[in-house]
């Protein structure tokens, strides 16, 4: 009888652990992931008002002004004004994707979510590979993570600062500060890019799990 009671206490111990194991082969990518979601819901946002195309059309109107001033009836604008409208409508599309993908981000996780669920009541397990690139993934998140926070706030700032300030004798400063903007903007695209990718990964992980080996 005891040996009996002894063998089902070891293999409940035996069965706890596995299902511990399990568990953690998700538990640090999640928390990780949800920092990083949780991280990218705290970034600046560019105001409406910074993005309102009325601050480039500012330019033209200027120009105009100038010209006939000096008399001039047939004069192209500066190529520097064309290059400022394209960079500020550049803005405004990567501002909109940026949206739109961390949007997507989020209905991942949540898919991601119901898969480890499923996963874990399924008692499946990854194979050392797949554990070893969850560490990576996990790694790669972080990186993100901190790229992000250590350029919270730029975007906004840069933009803001251009406010009253789009006028022809400004033109190269605001080229080249809606310049930067767009760089970050293309940056941070890229970096939420690169998260649903990790996402899509790991789903697959979880959906294609093989059941623990029985005897």
């Amino acid at each position: 009888m005891k040996k009996i009671l002894m063998f089902s206490l070891l293999t409940l111990f035996v069965l706890s652990v596995s299902a511990c194991a399990i568990a953690n082969d998700f538990a640090t990518f999640e928390r990780t992931l949800d920092r990083g979601i949780e991280t990218a819901d705290q970034l600046d946002r560019i105001d409406a008002q910074d993005l309102s195309e009325t601050n480039v059309t500012g330019l033209d109107v200027a120009f105009e002004d100038e010209i006939s001033e000096l008399a001039y009836t047939e004069l192209a604008v500066p190529a520097i004004v064309a290059e400022i409208r394209a960079l500020h409508q550049s803005i405004r599309v990567a501002h909109a994707e940026i949206v739109l993908i961390r949007e997507d981000n989020r209905v991942q996780r949540e898919e991601l979510r119901a898969a480890i669920a499923a996963f874990r009541e399924a008692g499946g397990i990854l194979s050392e590979e797949d554990k070893e690139l969850l560490k990576a993934y996990v790694e790669e998140l972080r990186t993100i993570r901190e790229a992000l926070i250590e350029t919270n706030g730029e975007a906004f700032q840069k933009m803001k600062s251009l406010r009253g300030q789009y006028r022809l004798e400004n033109a190269e400063t605001i080229k080249a500060t809606l310049t930067e903007v767009l760089e970050l903007l293309e940056s941070r695209k890229a970096q939420f890019e690169r998260v649903g990718e990790i996402i899509a990964a790991v789903q697959a992980m979880a959906d294609a799990y093989e059941l623990p080996a029985t005897e």
